[in-house]
């Protein structure tokens, strides 16, 4: 994907509300560029504008523009900086910093910065620890305002035999030393090891007590189907329906539509209130939409505020076209290979896909002046590489391992 636009409703027409464009051109040879104008690395996100329309201009006014940078071989993220514009000034930046120890991320730090006059915040520091299973199981946030700690909030999770997370416990310091039980929860399992329930409690005088219950229910495909919210009544000792989310999927598999319902007390069934719409090309989402239930009408409507979504990508894979199949002139190694693929033929500036075996399309781009694709994000497998230029279309087959 390299864009979406939001259109917004007003009870009467729509407009367009605001644009993100998403970059990640890989024609240059160095991995990760920083200068904003020329952003870009081996098809992973690395940078990003967001536009608001300006209804009194009547155009888009720079509202975010974020920059993200990886360490070697594109294995973490360890710094993404956001610049925020007033009335396309920029006037404060926020940076989000990651720091790793091997594979685990033990460490960050928000810090927010107005830029006029010229003054640094940090608004957060966060802590993760792990177990000797390699599992984060303890999680510190220390809160600032104004440049003062404010609290300390801590997570502190129990993994059950089958190394999953059994219960959630969540308290709070203001001196990060003597710490207050706030929230914690309990985790239940199906066969196929998705989550039954969540059991909520709170702390109070003492006692725990229950204060609801997430329940997911999921298809043959292990996919998400309904999740109903019951509240506890601590006075009857008994659950009681407070909402729903139904999720409704397309050969079982994506997601067609989902319906947001709030549970009438007194009649005693589920009001379906808001619902969106999702639509898909060969897999991929391209827009969706939202509706909200008008009592007064008896009439569903598009939500006012966010409506539609439309959703950009630079090569629709499948896409009817006039291109001609041609005989595959190219050839990729190494084959199998692990982190980069490397193409030789006369294809730079070309468009590729990247397909699974079943035809899921899994990755997209454009082939760079070095020629290598980075592919060490995908699972291991089979897949099959199609390449489109000057009309005229290559296909050949690669093993990730």
């Amino acid at each position: 994907m390299i864009a979406k636009s939001t259109y917004a409703y007003n009870g009467v027409n729509f407009y367009l509300q605001d644009t993100s464009i998403y970059f990640n051109n890989p024609s240059n040879t160095n991995p990760v560029h920083q200068d904003f104008v020329e952003a870009y690395n081996y098809a992973i996100y690395d940078s990003s504008h967001y536009y608001y329309f300006n209804q009194a201009t009547q155009q888009l006014d720079f509202i975010t523009r974020s920059l993200v940078t990886f360490n070697a071989g594109f294995a973490h993220q360890t710094l993404a900086t956001s610049y925020n514009y007033t009335n396309n000034i920029n006037d404060t930046k926020d940076d989000y910093s990651n720091f790793y120890t091997g594979n685990n991320l033990d460490s960050q730090y928000f810090e927010h910065t107005i830029l006029s006059p010229l003054s640094s915040i940090f608004y957060s520091k966060n802590y993760l620890h792990y177990n000797i299973g390699n599992n984060n199981d303890t999680a510190w946030f220390v809160s600032f305002q104004n440049g003062n700690f404010f609290k300390t909030t801590k997570y502190v999770y129990t993994f059950n035999a089958q190394n999953v997370i059994d219960e959630t416990f969540v308290s709070e310091s203001t001196d990060s030393v003597t710490y207050v039980n706030k929230i914690k929860s309990k985790n239940y399992y199906n066969l196929a090891n998705n989550i039954d329930s969540i059991v909520t409690f709170f702390w109070q005088n003492g006692n725990w007590y229950k204060y609801k219950k997430d329940i997911y229910l999921y298809n043959g495909n292990n996919l998400i189907t309904s999740k109903e919210v019951l509240s506890f009544n601590l006075a009857t000792q008994v659950y009681i329906p407070s909402g729903r989310v139904q999720y409704a999927r397309s050969n079982g598999t994506l997601l067609d539509s989902t319906y947001h319902q709030s549970y009438d007390q007194i009649a005693l069934h589920y009001d379906t209130l808001n619902k969106y719409g999702f639509v898909h090309f060969n897999g991929l989402l391209i827009r969706s939409h939202s509706y909200t239930f008008n009592t007064g009408t008896d009439l569903w409507e598009p939500t006012q505020g966010v409506s539609v979504i439309n959703y950009y990508y630079n090569y629709l894979p499948n896409a009817s076209s006039n291109a001609t199949e041609v005989k595959n002139n190219i050839i990729l190694y190494p084959n199998p290979c692990e982190t980069y693929l490397h193409i030789k033929g006369d294809l730079v500036g070309a468009q590729f896909a990247i397909y699974s075996v079943d035809g899921k399309f899994v990755q997209s781009g454009i082939i760079g002046a070095n020629r290598q694709i980075f592919v060490q994000t995908l699972p291991e497998g089979h897949y099959f590489f199609r390449s489109e230029m000057k009309g005229k279309r290559t296909q050949e087959s690669f093993l990730k391992q």
